[in-house]
């Protein structure tokens, strides 16, 4: 038995039934292809079926159900979907919020396609401008093993997605393997580059929304920290005309609403951290998060020629958001702490320790540097 033919549909609305996501709407205004079958009974039909469809003028748009969510438009003129026994590819290239993309992917059917446990190697790209994402790896059910990467460039050509903030952003470039379940998913060789800053590390989610929870370790060479208390502020923070949601959330024009983070507990240890006015070594931070709010979070470290330790808290739930620092100091030198600060001439006294308080009530991680209340203790001075 042969099945040859050829077909051509116009003006194609895409709804929530047919889509089966309830997030995903959109239209086609043409496909056309042909398709072509040779076999016995439908189950060798379907392993020889040969199908190649130009899709024109597909557009779509998705959403998420909460109130508040925008939809993000996706418009691409010119599509290819093909199926044959040994894989299914789809090209399609268009423009997702003024910005231009190249679509691929690949997947590729394995012998024993009907089986419950079969696994389908498969190759995925997304081109947005000059930026790349891959993901390649196995897909079984309800289990996907896969590596990850992605390079930005110029993350200022990506304005359009990610904000404003893109313009001050440096070149991003990220690789992992992936292991995800339904309820578990594991990060591991994450290696990410930021400008001239590396990190490496593991990251476990566990969970479903809205109790997802993020755990892991982050080793950093330098950690530049204005650098990302200023992306901290413009990726969470609100606008006179439109404030800052309570709690920490993530806000880009690609993600239809803001993104809340996820319960946290994640390690971070660098090398070196600088701050405008010092730089301190061997510094070690347990992030901690609850429910948008960072948990009283210790921190260790050597900087100013002392040993410092201490713990920061944010709360952006509450109607006056506040930021606290406790800082503990020990074996500081008065002569070369002026010295470092730029403070001019100090005289020279040594001081056994020195606890600090710093409270600060602001939207912004930042507001606890800039315009913290501090309450200072000094023991021991000599």
């Amino acid at each position: 038995l042969t099945l040859e033919g050829s077909l051509g549909i116009a003006d194609i609305t895409l709804s929530d039934d047919t889509l089966s996501v309830d997030t995903l709407e959109g239209a086609i205004a043409d496909v056309s292809g042909s398709l072509q079958a040779t076999g016995t009974d439908l189950n060798s039909l379907l392993t020889s079926l040969k199908l190649d469809l130009a899709l024109k003028g597909l557009d779509l748009s998705y959403s998420h159900e909460h109130e508040g969510s925008h939809r993000i438009p996706i418009a691409l003129p010119q599509s290819r979907l093909s199926i044959d026994p040994q894989k299914m590819q789809f090209n399609g290239s268009g423009v997702i919020l003024d910005t231009k993309v190249v679509a691929e992917a690949i997947l590729n059917r394995p012998a024993d396609w009907r089986a419950s446990d079969a696994a389908w190697d498969f190759a995925t790209s997304l081109t947005v401008d000059d930026a790349t994402i891959k993901v390649d790896g196995t897909a079984r059910a309800e289990q996907i093993d896969s590596q990850f990467t992605l390079d930005i460039p110029q993350p200022a050509l990506l304005n359009s997605w990610i904000g404003e903030k893109a313009e001050s952003l440096p070149p991003i470039n990220a690789e992992a393997t992936l292991h995800w379940q339904p309820e578990h998913a594991v990060l591991e060789g994450l290696a990410l580059t930021f400008g001239d800053q590396h990190a490496t590390g593991q990251l476990t989610i566990s969970g479903v929304a809205p109790q997802r929870r993020l755990e892991g370790e982050l080793a950093l060479d330098v950690l530049n920290l204005d650098k990302l208390i200023a992306l901290l502020e413009s990726s969470t923070g609100g606008t006179e005309a439109e404030p800052a949601p309570a709690g920490l959330k993530l806000d880009m024009p690609i993600l239809p609403e803001r993104l809340e983070l996820p319960d946290a507990d994640l390690t971070v240890a660098a090398t070196k951290v600088i701050y405008p006015r010092f730089t301190m070594s061997d510094f070690r931070f347990r992030l901690r998060l609850d429910d948008g709010a960072i948990l009283p979070s210790d921190f260790q470290g050597n900087a100013l020629g002392a040993t410092w330790s201490g713990s920061l808290q944010f709360d952006g739930r509450l109607a006056a958001p506040v930021a606290k620092l406790s800082l503990n100091g020990r074996g500081i030198g008065l002569s070369q702490l002026g010295e470092q600060l730029s403070l001019g001439e100090l005289p020279p006294i040594d001081i056994d320790q020195v606890r600090a308080e710093v409270t600060a009530e602001g939207s912004a991680l930042g507001d606890l540097l800039r315009n913290g209340r501090t309450e200072l203790v000094v023991e021991g001075v000599r």
